[in-house]
């Protein structure tokens, strides 16, 4: 709620046609440089491997991208969290590199540039 009320975006919690919860996705100031807006998603296991990830994603790009005007968002994952990034790399964000997360692990940085991101879609 602090992220809303201060930059005015934040996490959306999303539900299926059910109503049951999928899981949580959405922007918000990176804490691994001040000048990042990073989007972040998590899905409960229950809905792994179903497309919802990348529908999520997507829809948060969108967002971020044509109503926000970011200039860019980043994405980042644990450097084996192969799932995530495929996640990320259909959704048109582009690897960067490699870096220690909290100087502990291993991770990865994957970005999108917004014209070239809107050019894409």
């Amino acid at each position: 709620m602090q992220v809303w009320a201060h930059h005015g975006f934040g996490f959306w919690i999303f539900r299926d046609a059910s109503g049951n919860e999928v899981g949580h996705a959405g922007l918000f100031p990176s804490r691994h440089d001040e000048d990042w807006i990073e989007i972040g998603y998590v899905l409960k296991p229950s809905y792994w491997k179903l497309g919802y990830a990348t529908e999520l994603a997507m829809a948060i790009l969108r967002l971020g991208f044509e109503n926000l005007r970011f200039p860019q968002i980043v994405a980042v994952a644990h450097a084996d969290n192969v799932a995530s990034r495929r996640v990320m790399e259909k959704c048109g964000l582009a690897f960067d590199r490699e870096f220690l997360y909290a100087d502990k692990w291993p991770s990865v940085l994957y970005v999108a540039e917004r014209d070239a991101w809107l050019a894409s879609r």
